[in-house]
């Protein structure tokens, strides 16, 4: 699950959002808007996250220490194990996730607009440098906090996007970007909270 696409749409950090930190008693809220004008509010805590995506039934609960996400059915009683309600397929081998692998980089362009209050960095995710795929404005400050930087670091654990992209090449650029997210999060706890996410998915000249 990518973490800008997250705190955006059930959970993934990117696409024309905006993400406002704010501190709440000793937790963290981070509230944001995508390009559908989607609400969704992540609340931090020392030891989980609450992640509520405009459903009136349900929402996400992230346990930091383990990675472990569940969905939340507060009227009817129900919590779901996300990792083990999701099917096991065979993985795709080393040899070949080499040979298949596209090259996926963030690549930093430079100083980003002023996001919030926030001081951003512009980054572009692109594969195998010929795609584009979004430009992000990532907030170094924002990591600073803690519960932030622990709550993006467990997003990044809970993302494994090399069999996503792989197999997303099969189809097409839009597919390979989707997934290129779910690697590039890995390095937000170094770089910043995402603050804004463009879309592209362009050919780069």
């Amino acid at each position: 699950m990518s973490l800008s696409r997250s705190i955006i749409a059930p959970f993934s950090l990117a696409a024309a959002m905006v993400v406002i930190a704010s501190p709440l008693n000793a937790g963290v809220v981070i509230e944001s808007v995508n390009k559908h004008q989607m609400h969704s509010k992540v609340s931090i805590e020392a030891t989980r996250a609450r992640i509520d995506s405009g459903s009136a039934d349900d929402y996400l609960l992230m346990d930091l220490a383990s990675g472990k996400t569940y969905t939340v059915n507060h009227l009817e009683g129900v919590v779901i194990d996300l990792e083990s309600a999701v099917a096991t397929s065979e993985h795709i081998t080393s040899a070949i996730k080499d040979r298949m692998m596209p090259k996926v980089e963030l690549l930093k362009q430079g100083e980003g607009p002023l996001v919030n209050g926030f001081a951003t960095v512009h980054y572009r995710v692109m594969i195998n440098d010929t795609i584009h795929c979004s430009d992000e404005y990532l907030a170094p400050t924002a990591t600073e906090n803690e519960l932030v930087k622990n709550f993006v670091a467990a997003m990044a654990r809970g993302s494994d996007g090399v069999d996503s992209i792989i197999m997303a090449s099969l189809f097409g650029e839009e597919q390979m970007c989707e997934a290129a997210a779910d690697i590039v999060d890995d390095e937000y706890a170094e770089k910043g909270l995402p603050m804004r996410s463009v879309d592209k998915v362009n050919i780069a000249c």
